[in-house]
């Protein structure tokens, strides 16, 4: 048995073109001794790779909450309670007018799309004539009623503006002198307007201005952020949204819980994990604003994870350089040179020892969901390559190989529940501000579907679910 061992070696050595090798040289050394069998090289006509289907775009809401006691308080702080007083103001041959115009607490609600804040104006008003020597002796009086309402933008114009809010009064009940007949309504009308634009300039001044915020945060979001083990996340953002603005109970099942003012907005990305870091994209420009009639308060973030082909074969080079093996003859790896072809990984994998040569093993990458880790759901040689082998080393099993090869070859991604929040905060600083707080809740997260092979390397696709919150007190 060790001659014909011998024979097929020197066969093979003769066929190889083996370097120092002639027909008459002596045979190799017996079976069990330091590459008693070489086995030839062969050429391999690489396959093409094979793109993958791009993963579905995420869709991150964002509700943005803010008190609507607050924002009451606020407007209730743009406008006094008195608008107008003026004494003995003239009003030609009927005499001299004073009065004042107050205004009640404002009523606030959401029509439209807008904060409607509306209160009613109560006037007092008398009118007096010049007596000589008695002076401006009243003969007249009347309470006219005045209603205010206000509009407040709550959604941003395509170009990340608001629209300038609006105030109009109307007088509900006029005021008629009619011991002389004179009606003074307009008059006071005109006055209390000219207060009500000055409170309308006030509101308008206190807008919030978030475009050049927004820009930055536009920019800041482009680029990737820093993880482990070399790898990089980024958000990728392509499109911002905004949806339909609510008033809601802050808890849904309380009626006594603060009303909030709740206004929509929506990333849409392709976010993702590179390991490792790819070189950040050049800068796209601030998108216009897109309006969304019925988003989702929910996101849902596609989250793939894609390990370079250079990355994974030096992990698996670590594991695999030096490693000893019992596979019909004894043998030991070096570091492969590993392969993506359309949907498996090929490993080019040098082994000394008994026999020594470079073998081809081919295998399908799987995921352990339990310690969250890439493995090889299968690990073979490639076809016709035990008859390759067999050739030259034919006591070399290359099914007891990669039996001990593959429970080696693992690797554990940076998928941890960083990777997400990361992402999340990039998508919601695009909406935030210093004073506010960003609350998020992830309610399901997992893989979907098995590994991928690409081009590059294998990717892995999880999948994230949840809402976000943005509280501005």
């Amino acid at each position: 048995m060790r001659l014909s061992f011998s024979i097929l070696a020197l066969t093979s050595l003769i066929l190889g073109g083996a370097e120092g090798c002639h027909r008459n040289s002596p045979p190799p050394p017996a079976h069990g001794g330091e590459c008693s069998a070489k086995i030839a090289d062969v050429a391999r006509t690489p396959s093409p790779p094979v793109a993958l289907t791009p993963p579905e775009r995420s869709v991150i809401p964002v509700l943005v909450r803010a008190s609507l006691p607050h924002a009451r308080a606020l407007l209730e702080a743009q406008a006094p309670k008195r608008l107008a007083a003026e004494t003995n103001h003239s009003i030609g041959a009927a005499g001299k007018l004073t009065y004042t115009v107050d205004r009640g607490p404002f009523a606030v609600s959401l029509k439209a799309g807008v904060i409607v804040a509306e209160t009613d104006l109560t006037v007092s008003a008398s009118v007096c004539k010049d007596v000589y020597a008695l002076g401006c002796v009243k003969y007249g009086s009347c309470s006219p009623l005045l209603h205010v309402v206000a509009t407040l933008p709550t959604q941003l114009k395509d170009d990340f503006s608001f629209a300038p809010s609006t105030m109009r009064v109307d007088v509900t009940r006029r005021c008629l002198m009619t011991a002389l007949d004179i009606d003074v309504t307009d008059f006071i009308e005109i006055e209390a307007d000219k207060q009500a634009r000055k409170v309308k300039a006030k509101i308008d001044a206190g807008l919030p201005k978030p475009k050049a915020e927004v820009e930055r945060a536009w920019k800041s979001a482009q680029t990737s952020l820093p993880m482990s083990k070399g790898a990089c996340v980024f958000l990728h953002p392509a499109e911002l949204t905004q949806g339909p603005t609510t008033i809601e109970r802050a808890i849904a099942s309380d009626p006594k819980s603060e009303e909030q003012i709740v206004a929509r907005f929506g990333i849409v990305a392709t976010p993702g994990v590179d390991v490792p870091c790819p070189p950040d994209p050049p800068p796209a420009p601030l998108p216009k604003l897109v309006q969304a009639p019925k988003p989702s308060d929910a996101f849902a973030i596609h989250l793939p994870v894609r390990v370079s082909t250079k990355t994974l074969e030096a992990t698996w080079g670590k594991t695999l350089d030096g490693a000893k093996f019992e596979a019909g003859a004894s043998v030991t790896t070096a570091p492969p040179a590993l392969v993506t072809r359309a949907t498996f990984l090929e490993f080019d994998t040098p082994i000394s020892g008994e026999a020594c040569g470079r073998v081809l093993l081919s295998g399908t990458p799987g995921w352990d969901d339990t310690a969250k880790q890439l493995r090889f759901d299968t690990l073979d040689a490639l076809s016709d390559e035990q008859k390759r082998v067999n050739a030259a080393a034919p006591m070399v099993d290359l099914a007891r190989l990669t039996q001990g090869v593959r429970p080696l070859l693992l690797y554990k991604p940076p998928t941890d529940d960083v990777a997400f929040v990361k992402t999340l905060s990039v998508a919601t600083s695009l909406v935030s501000e210093k004073d506010r707080e960003i609350v998020l809740a992830v309610t399901k997260s997992g893989i979907e579907g098995a590994p991928l092979v690409g081009p590059d390397g294998v990717e892995l696709r999880f999948f994230l679910e949840g809402t976000a919150a943005l509280l501005v007190h």
